[in-house]
C-alpha cells in the first residue's frame, strides 16, 4: 500500500488514481466548533490518539471503502481544490496515522500493533533521552475526580471565575502598594537566614504548587464531563510534581470549553498566588510564614507568566492558543510548515496547498519563533543545572545530564538530515543544482562567521573593594553605650561616631568640684585670719597647693568625659568592626545572637578601653582588587576597559580600568570571598580557606565612585580581552579542559597508525 504514497513515487498518475484504498471504519468523529478548515477530530479507539479533519477530507476519507478508487473518490466529490497532490498528502498523512486498513483483519491487526510498538519505543527513547522532564505513570484518577466533584463546581462555575478576576488586580495592587513601601523587601528579611531545612520547605511548597496546578486539569475536566485517563509523577528537572492526561477534552465540541480545561492550571496557580499573596499582607515581616508566602507568591506568578501561559512552550498556553485559534497540533503544524518554507529556498519545490490550518504566512512565523525559544530555554536550563550543580561537587552529574540532552537533540538532527538527503536523491537535476549552490553559500557564511569574524570576548571574576589606608577608631576610655551611628556611614571630620558614659567619671567629678569649692573656702579663711594669727599663714602654702593638685586632677576628668564621645578625625567612610560585646559577669553569654560593638541594640552595654570600633576610610583611596584564574591572566593587559557589577545591585554596572597587574599568587582566599559559591575554595590541613587553582590580583580603578561604596563590598568584574573567532574561542576552551597528556597520546598515535 506505502507504494502508492509520496515516499515512494508511483510509476505514473493512472495508476495511482486506480489504486483502492481503505480507511478504517472503527474511528469515533466528533464535531468541533464551526471552523473554515477543521471541524472534525476522529479519535483513535485502540491507540486513544486523536487525529483532526476538515470537513472535506472527512468526506474523502469515508469515501474510500476498500471498493471505490482514488479517481473515482475525487469524481464523487468534484471539489475545485481537489487533485491527486492534494489527495496523495491526505493519503500519507494518514497511513503514518495508521488510520489506513489493510486488507485482511490478520494484516490489519499486525499493521496497528506494529504502529503502536513503534509509539511506544519512540516515547521510551525519548523519555530516556530527556533526563530534565521523566513522566512515570501512576494510575486512572476516576474515582478521586468523582470525590472532588463538589470542589470542581465550586471552583470553576462562572462567578467563581468572575470573583477571580475582579480579586486578583486589586489584590495585585495592594502587594505592588505595599512591596514600594520604603524599607519593605519582597523576599528576604534580615532577621531569618536561609538553611537546609527553609530551602526543603520551598521544594516541598513548589511540588505541592505543580501538583494543584496538575489536579486543577483533572477538576475542570470533571466540571465539563470528560474522563481523564492517567495521574502520574514527572520530574521537571528532579522536582517531583503531578501530571494528568488530558486529552479526552477534544471530545468537547466547543473550543471554548477545551480552551477552559487547558488553562485550568494556570487557573489554579493563580488562586495559589492570590492566597499567598493575602497571608503575605497579614503576616509579620519578620515571621517565616511571612518569607514563604512570599516564595510561593513569586513561583506561582512566575511560572504562571513565563512558562505555564507562554504559547512559544507545550503547555497550557500553547493548548489555549491551539483551540481558540482553531489549529489543532499546532506545533507540528507549524514545524512541517517551517520545514516546507526550507524546501520553497534550497530545492524550489512549492508550498503545499490546503496543508495547514491557518495561512502559511500566520503558522510559520509562529513555528520559528518556538523553535529559537526553545533553544534559548534549553540553553539556559542546561546553564543552570552547570551553574547549580558543579560549585557542589556534582560537575560529572551536571556533565551526564547536559550530554543525555544534547545527545537526544544529535540523534534528532542526524534523524531529519537523513530523512532530507533521501528527499534530496530523487530530485531532478535543477533542484539538486539550487540546493548545491544555496548550501555552499550557506557553508561559506557560516565559515566565515566561525573562522573570521572576531567576537568581543571578556574574563569574568569575582573582586572586593578596598580602602588603600584606614584609620582606626577605639574606645579611649571605659563606659556605658549611650548612642553610636548605625551600619556605614558617610562621616564628615569631627561627626560623633559613639557616646558613652562613665558614672565612676561623673561621680568622680561630682566629688573633686565639692573639693575645690571647699578649699576655696578654706584658702579664703585663712588669708582672712592671717590679721590675727600668725599660724594661719603656714596654712596657706599647703592649701593652695591641695587646691592646684584638685584643679589638675579635675581637667584630667574633664578629657576623660570628653574622650567618651568618639569623634571622626578625618572625613571618610566609616566600616564598623566585627568585634562584639563581651558580656558582664552576672549576663549569660548568648552565642547564638551575634551583634557587633556599634549595635543600636547594645545601648545600655559597657564598652572596655581599647576596643576597635572600626576604621575610617577616604572616598578617594578606594580601589578594587580583582581575583584572576592563572589560564586567565595571559588575556589581561593594563588600561583595559573593565565593567563592574557589585552583588545585589547587578543592574547598575559601573566602569574603570586596569591599573596594575601582580605577578604573586594569592596564598589564602579573601575573607570577603569565603564561601562564595562562583570563587571554589578549600580548607587546609592547615585550616586555612585556599582556592582550588591559582588567583592572581588585579587592581582595578573606578571612574566614579558611588557613594554607598564601603570596605569589603563584593562585585563581579568583566575586563575586555583581545577580540576572538569563535573558532579560536573553542580551541582555547579544549586546551584549557582537555588534559594535554590525552591530547599529546592522541597525537602519537596517529602518527604511529599513518600509513606511509
Amino acid at each position: 500500500m506505502s507504494q502508492y504514497l509520496p515516499n515512494t513515487p508511483p510509476d505514473s498518475a493512472t495508476r495511482m488514481l486506480s489504486a483502492v484504498f481503505r480507511f478504517r471504519q472503527d474511528l469515533e468523529w466528533i464535531q468541533q466548533d464551526s471552523n473554515e478548515r477543521s471541524n472534525w477530530v476522529a479519535r483513535d479507539p485502540i491507540a486513544l490518539q486523536y487525529y483532526y479533519f476538515s470537513d472535506l477530507e472527512k468526506r474523502f476519507l469515508l469515501l474510500l471503502n476498500g471498493q471505490t478508487s482514488l479517481g473515482s473518490a475525487l469524481k464523487i466529490l468534484a471539489a475545485p481544490q481537489l487533485n491527486l497532490s492534494w489527495a496523495q498528502q491526505l493519503l500519507h498523512r494518514v497511513e503514518l496515522a495508521g488510520l489506513l486498513s489493510c486488507r485482511g483483519e490478520a494484516v490489519r491487526g499486525l499493521r496497528l500493533s506494529q504502529l503502536a510498538a513503534q509509539r511506544d519505543r519512540r516515547d521510551l527513547m525519548a523519555r530516556l533521552l530527556n533526563p530534565i522532564s521523566i513522566r512515570v505513570r501512576l494510575f486512572d484518577p476516576s474515582r478521586l475526580l468523582n470525590s472532588l466533584d463538589l470542589l470542581a463546581r465550586l471552583m470553576f462555575n462562572r462567578w467563581s471565575a468572575i470573583a477571580v478576576a475582579i480579586l486578583l488586580p486589586v489584590i495585585a495592587y495592594l502587594v505592588m502598594i505595599q512591596w514600594m513601601r520604603p524599607g519593605v523587601r519582597l523576599l528576604s528579611s534580615t532577621d531569618i537566614q536561609w538553611n537546609a531545612q527553609l530551602g526543603l520547605q520551598l521544594l516541598v511548597a513548589y511540588g505541592l504548587i505543580k501538583s494543584l496546578h496538575e489536579l486543577g486539569h483533572g477538576l475542570a475536566c470533571k466540571y465539563h464531563e470528560v474522563v481523564c485517563h492517567e495521574i502520574g509523577v514527572m520530574f521537571l528537572m528532579f522536582l517531583p510534581c503531578l501530571y494528568c492526561d488530558t486529552s479526552d477534552s477534544w471530545r468537547l465540541a466547543s473550543r471554548w470549553k477545551r480552551a477552559s480545561i487547558a488553562a485550568a492550571g494556570i487557573y489554579v496557580e493563580l488562586l495559589i498566588a492570590m492566597i499567598a499573596s493575602v497571608v503575605w499582607l497579614l503576616t509579620q515581616t519578620d515571621s517565616v510564614l511571612h518569607l514563604v508566602s512570599a516564595h510561593l507568591m513569586i513561583a506561582a506568578t512566575a511560572s504562571t507568566i513565563l512558562v505555564n501561559a507562554n504559547p512559544l512552550m507545550r503547555y497550557d498556553g500553547y493548548y489555549v492558543l491551539s483551540d481558540l485559534w482553531g489549529v489543532p497540533n499546532l506545533g507540528q503544524q507549524a514545524q512541517s510548515a517551517v520545514r516546507a518554507m526550507v524546501g520553497r529556498i534550497f530545492i524550489g519545490q512549492k508550498l503545499p496547498d490546503q496543508a495547514w490550518d491557518a495561512p502559511a504566512w500566520q503558522i510559520i512565523p509562529y513555528g520559528v519563533a518556538a523553535k529559537i525559544y526553545s533553544l534559548f530555554l534549553l540553553g539556559l536550563i542546561l546553564f543552570g543545572v552547570w551553574k547549580l550543580l558543579n560549585p557542589m561537587g556534582l560537575g560529572l552529574l551536571a556533565l551526564t545530564v547536559i550530554g543525555a540532552v544534547l545527545l537526544s537533540i544529535a540523534i534528532g538532527f542526524v534523524a531529519n538530515l537523513r530523512n532530507t538527503l533521501r528527499a534530496v536523491s530523487s530530485l531532478p537535476g535543477r533542484r539538486t543544482g539550487r540546493l548545491f549552490v544555496i548550501s555552499t553559500l550557506l557553508i561559506c557564511v557560516c565559515s566565515w562567521l566561525v573562522f573570521f569574524l572576531p567576537m568581543p570576548t571578556w574574563v569574568s571574576a569575582r573582586a572586593v573593594t578596598e580602602f588603600s589606608s584606614l584609620k582606626p577608631v577605639y574606645v579611649r576610655e571605659l563606659g556605658e553605650l549611650t548612642s553610636c551611628i548605625d551600619g556605614h556611614r558617610l562621616l564628615q571630620k569631627g561627626d560623633v561616631v559613639a557616646s558613652l558614659r562613665s558614672r565612676d567619671l561623673d561621680l568622680e567629678l561630682i566629688e573633686i568640684d565639692g573639693k575645690i569649692q571647699y578649699l576655696n573656702e578654706k584658702l579664703a579663711e585663712l588669708r582672712f585670719s592671717t590679721v590675727n594669727e600668725e599660724s594661719a599663714a603656714a596654712k596657706i602654702g599647703e592649701t593652695v597647693e591641695q587646691l592646684a593638685k584638685a584643679v589638675d586632677r579635675r581637667s584630667i576628668i574633664q578629657r576623660q568625659i570628653a574622650e567618651l564621645e568618639i569623634r571622626a578625625e578625618v572625613a571618610g567612610v566609616f566600616v564598623a568592626s566585627g568585634v562584639q560585646v563581651a558580656p558582664s559577669l552576672t549576663e549569660a553569654s548568648d552565642k547564638a545572637a551575634w551583634r557587633p560593638v556599634l549595635d543600636p541594640s547594645n545601648v545600655g552595654s559597657t564598652i572596655d578601653r581599647g576596643v576597635l570600633l572600626g576604621w575610617i576610610g577616604s572616598t578617594n583611596e578606594f580601589r578594587v582588587l580583582a581575583y584572576v584564574e592563572q589560564n586567565d591572566m595571559e588575556l589581561i593587559k593594563p588600561s583595559t576597559t573593565v565593567m563592574i557589577r557589585w552583588d545585589g545591585i547587578a543592574d547598575q554596572p559601573f566602569r574603570g580600568v586596569v591599573r596594575t597587574i601582580y605577578g604573586e599568587s594569592v596564598a589564602t582566599t579573601p575573607e570577603s570571598l569565603i564561601g562564595d559559591t562562583t570563587f571554589n575554595s578549600r580548607i587546609s590541613s592547615a585550616g586555612e580557606s585556599i582556592p582550588y587553582r591559582p588567583h592572581y590580583e588585579v587592581l582595578v580603578q573606578l571612574e566614579s565612585p558611588p557613594a554607598w561604596l564601603t570596605h569589603h563590598c563584593v562585585a563581579t568584574v568583566h575586563i575586555s580581552t583581545e577580540p576572538r573567532t569563535l573558532w579560536q574561542s573553542l580551541v582555547r576552551y579544549v586546551q584549557l579542559n582537555v588534559r594535554s597528556q590525552l591530547v599529546n597520546d592522541s597525537r602519537l598515535w596517529l602518527r604511529e597508525s599513518s600509513f606511509p
